[in-house]
């Protein structure tokens, strides 16, 4: 079997269709791809695998696809024995009616390590505009979370989580610095704060996960800090029409 999936987010900001390869078979592929190519007129297909597919790695390569990058799934087990610290800046929920100026500023200027950025076939403003659109779809859903971070009153960082109260596993979805205020610490403040944050509110939560690029090493090791583990890898590779 061999399936496509729209990228629908990606689509609407580069304005060319991305598709995920969600799955393939080896035997049909080749006839799949073709239909679907003809059916479809994708631009950008990401298939993503895990690095012990040696076999699945060469049928990629052979098959057109290029490495993009390394993801890492992380988790903090035991989240509901983390301990709620006093914060050490201010954390700041919003809701549908505050301005995002600011968590949108930092969309467009923080993240520059994901695949969307350093591509240089990729308009590289339009990889925070993505964020920017995650955030803003976000915002109002049940269990989303979503905090501007504030130093002196000023808003330096955000983070958007998504821990629903039946769930026994949440997720730290989003969350970046604005580059003037890097080289501070100010992100493993956030973090610490975030993970006080989350066990106010949502005492119930076991496990939090999260997942980073590995060209993000720098936010690898804060994550590792606050007690995140590895516990899966995923390695993507991308196919351009």
């Amino acid at each position: 079997m061999v399936s496509f999936k729209p990228l629908p987010w990606d689509t609407k900001v580069y304005g060319f269709n991305f598709f995920e390869l969600s799955d393939f078979d080896e035997t049909s592929y080749e006839e799949s791809e073709i239909k679907f190519i003809r059916e479809n007129n994708p631009k950008v297909i990401y298939a993503r695998i895990s690095p012990h597919q040696i076999r699945a790695t060469r049928f990629l390569e052979e098959h057109g696809y290029r490495y993009a990058e390394v993801q890492l799934d992380l988790r903090i087990k035991d989240f509901d024995k983390k301990p709620s610290l006093a914060f050490i800046h201010e954390v700041q929920p919003l809701s549908t009616t505050d301005k995002l100026d600011a968590v949108f500023d930092i969309c467009l200027h923080a993240f520059d390590t994901n695949r969307y950025f350093l591509d240089p076939d990729f308009d590289r403003d339009l990889s925070g505009q993505r964020y920017a659109n995650w955030v803003k779809n976000s915002l109002g859903r049940d269990g989303v979370h979503i905090c501007q971070y504030k130093v002196r009153k000023e808003p330096v960082g955000f983070f958007m989580a998504d821990v629903k109260k039946d769930d026994e596993t949440g997720r730290y979805s989003l969350g970046g610095v604005h580059p003037k205020a890097k080289g501070q610490g100010i992100f493993t403040a956030m973090i610490g704060d975030m993970i006080s944050y989350l066990r106010q509110k949502a005492p119930a939560i076991k496990a939090l996960d999260t997942c980073v690029s590995l060209n993000n090493r720098k936010a690898f090791n804060i994550y590792l800090k606050h007690g995140f583990t590895v516990f899966s890898e995923n390695v993507i590779f991308c196919k351009k029409f």
